[in-house]
């Protein structure tokens, strides 16, 4: 469904685009986006209203407006449980390693919104957060003094083939 969601939430923003917008607008093939409209069309929360022999647009039915609506909300509240998880996560790894004030975090990956969400959690809780996004730069850290954080299997990956000790905060959400 999240994929028919793009198309809603893109078609409500534009209901003159084209199936060649909207597979821009998505990053969708325009083979998918076919299909998928002609899924929403059979579904009743699309119509589809021909202006001329060569241009459509699109109309999302009331059907449409209130599927968008609960996948929306359903999206938002799975959002929210993980990040409780993550955030709790976040508090067993500080317990655990009893990382205060004058510890040291390393966190090991892509700036990303992953990141955001730990490197601010951790803040809260008061410890010192460095960030390293290259393998290259390790040495330079000291592993027994820092806690090492990824959240994404390709950083982990990196740190086991150099056997470095890592903690993966998403492998028991």
């Amino acid at each position: 469904m999240e994929n028919e969601l793009q198309i809603l939430n893109n078609i409500e923003k534009n209901n003159n685009a084209t199936q060649r917008d909207i597979a821009k607008n998505t990053g969708l093939s325009l083979g998918n986006v076919n299909i998928l409209i002609k899924r929403l069309v059979k579904k009743g929360l699309l119509k589809i209203e021909r202006l001329n022999p060569r241009t459509i647009r699109y109309i999302l039915t009331p059907q449409g407006m209130k599927e968008k609506a609960e996948a929306t909300y359903n999206y938002v509240v799975t959002s929210y449980r993980f990040i409780n998880s993550l955030n709790a996560r976040i508090d067993e790894v500080v317990e655990a390693h009893r990382l205060g004030k004058n510890s040291s975090v390393v966190l090991f990956g892509s700036k990303d919104e992953v990141f955001e969400l730990i490197c601010g959690r951790l803040r809260h809780t008061g410890v010192s957060v460095s960030h390293l996004q290259s393998i290259e730069q390790m040495p330079t850290v000291n592993s027994k003094l820092s806690v090492i954080i990824v959240w994404h299997p390709d950083f982990a990956a990196l740190l086991e083939d150099k056997e470095i000790e890592y903690i993966n905060l998403l492998e028991k959400i």
